[in-house]
């Protein structure tokens, strides 16, 4: 049987991560987060930028959950 209980979400693999900028409110897809000195940045397939630059959601929270090394160095 199949279940069509995921199918109103968008597909994202595993170590993506679907962000909202803030500025503009557009998505982006992040894959990982960088630790620079005091700060703690987000890898997207463009660039890298700063973790205050994303709306604070569930998937940010999620990203950042689940790269907890990361930022407890």
């Amino acid at each position: 049987m199949i279940s069509i209980k995921n199918y109103g979400q968008p597909f994202v693999m595993a170590d993506e991560y679907r962000l909202i900028l803030l500025f503009d409110r557009s998505p982006v897809l992040a894959s990982g987060v960088i630790r620079r000195g005091d700060g703690l940045y987000i890898n997207t397939s463009d660039d890298v930028l700063p973790v205050y630059a994303f709306k604070m959601e569930k998937e940010l929270m999620r990203l950042l959950k689940d790269n907890m090394e990361v930022w407890y160095e």
